[in-house]
């Protein structure tokens, strides 16, 4: 599966879980995990909308400078739900139709290839969405064929990722452990 691919099924699934939290849920904190801080999930979505945003300048080759705080108001959405939908419907449609994996992305954290970008962000959706689905209870209804691309283009990346601190050590799991369980552990998710 291209990283295209599973860029987009990786919104698909965090948005349909996105689409889950129910009123009461918007306050629950999401525990700490590798460097990240912990968020409620009114933040944490309101970030997945605001990273969203980006997607499409991002692969157009846009720095910080160019498109400037245009998406900064996002952040600041006490009730981001529709606008994440908005913005992953749109990252969902640029990604699709983006096919130049060698174009270099501007980011806060450096100059990457567009396949590194895609990467990154895919990795990050696809444990956001196991996370917020456990924290609110549901199925985060990972296909087979997403988890079995996820783990193909994700398994020889897991060391260098764990040295820049993006993912914990690995879980250990059973040799008959389900797909989703070997791949959730991979990212150090129990």
């Amino acid at each position: 599966m291209r990283i295209q691919d599973l860029f987009v099924k990786s919104n698909e699934h965090l948005g349909r879980v996105v689409d889950q939290i129910g009123s009461e849920q918007w306050s629950l904190a999401l525990p700490k995990r590798a460097s990240w801080n912990p968020q409620d999930l009114t933040r944490a979505v309101a970030y997945h909308a605001f990273d969203d945003a980006w997607v499409p300048d991002s692969l157009a080759g846009r720095t910080e400078a160019e498109v400037g705080d245009r998406y900064t108001s996002v952040l600041d959405n006490p009730e981001p739900h529709s606008v994440y939908q908005e913005y992953n419907l749109r990252a969902r449609e640029a990604v699709a139709a983006f096919a130049t994996l060698d174009t270099v992305t501007h980011l806060s954290y450096g100059e990457f290839s567009a396949r590194e970008y895609l990467q990154h962000i895919t990795s990050f959706r696809t444990v956001r969405t196991f996370d917020i689905a456990r924290l609110i209870g549901v199925d985060p209804h990972f296909d087979a064929e997403f988890l079995e691309g996820v783990e193909s283009e994700y398994s020889p990346l897991m060391g260098q990722y764990r040295e820049m601190g993006v993912f914990p050590d690995p879980i250990p799991v059973d040799a008959g452990a389900t797909l989703e369980t070997r791949v959730m552990a991979m990212f150090g998710r129990d």
